[in-house]
């Protein structure tokens, strides 16, 4: 496919968003990963493993990947990005979400890489 036709490049990456693409690009993700950073940040609050799991491929994955998965995200973000909680909404699902300190480095690198915080509010 010729370059200057190509209207989505973060495709190359097997990603389907630009933010997807940027914190691949910023973090040093899987594209799994950045789905499912990229389902934390939009949140903005709790989401279940079993939510992060069909979200996490097309088709939905699996909550032990899943588990992984976070572990990653939680290497690749500053201390105390992300939070997990077990027993979210009164069940036996473990969740996790976002920190304020997680949402300022989303936002960080969303603004270093294209100038894009505020754009997906």
């Amino acid at each position: 496919m010729n370059a200057a036709l190509n209207i989505w490049p973060w495709r190359s990456l097997g990603v389907d968003t630009r933010m997807q693409a940027d914190f691949v690009e910023w973090f040093g993700l899987s594209s799994t990963e950045a789905r499912i950073l990229e389902a934390l940040y939009l949140a903005k609050g709790w989401l279940t493993h079993k939510q992060l799991a069909l979200i996490s491929r097309p088709g939905g994955g699996s909550v032990g990947a899943v588990k992984n998965h976070i572990a990653n995200i939680r290497e690749a973000l500053d201390r105390g990005g992300i939070e997990q909680m077990s027993g979210l909404e009164g069940t036996r699902w473990y969740g996790n979400r976002l920190t304020e300190r997680g949402l300022t480095e989303c936002d960080a690198a969303l603004n270093s890489m294209h100038g894009l915080v505020g754009e997906f509010d």
